[in-house]
């Protein structure tokens, strides 16, 4: 029998894996591919970010953030404006194309989300979420703290 300890660790590791199988697929039918998801919706929750917060805060590499940026503005999802205060600053903001393009590919993920829990029963869903926060709890005591808290 295998300790429940390790049943955790391997189970987490399966479910990780499949959610992100699940993602993938739910991509597949979106305009945008996830690095590029995320970067752009990093924009939108915070205009006026540079790239090097963009590649702070999706943890990218900047070379990597700065091209896909410079895509993403030739795609008409993003515009990039000096800073008024220091012009060496480019700020980005998302184009209504690109919010547009953010929440139709959030739509997309929720609803791959929403189908997998669709397979879960109704009456096992507070079990999953303590469990879930349980081990958040658990995390957030032993884990270090996310950059730039």
């Amino acid at each position: 029998m295998v300790p429940l300890r390790t049943e955790i660790r391997e189970l987490w590791h399966r479910v990780n894996r499949r959610m992100h199988d699940l993602v993938r697929h739910a991509f597949s039918d979106a305009a945008l591919a996830p690095p590029a998801f995320s970067m752009l919706r990093c924009v939108t929750a915070e205009p006026g970010v540079t790239v090097s917060d963009v590649a702070r805060r999706t943890k990218m590499v900047k070379s990597h953030v700065s091209k896909t940026v410079d895509q993403l503005a030739r795609d008409g999802y993003l515009e990039k404006q000096p800073d008024p205060s220091d012009h060496r600053l480019i700020r980005l903001y998302a184009t209504p194309a690109g919010r547009g393009r953010v929440a139709e590919t959030e739509v997309l993920v929720r609803r791959a989300w929403d189908e997998a829990l669709a397979n879960v029963p109704e009456e096992q869903l507070d079990e999953v979420v303590r469990g879930l926060r349980t081990l958040l709890k658990a995390l957030d005591r032993e884990a270090p703290p996310p950059p730039g808290r």
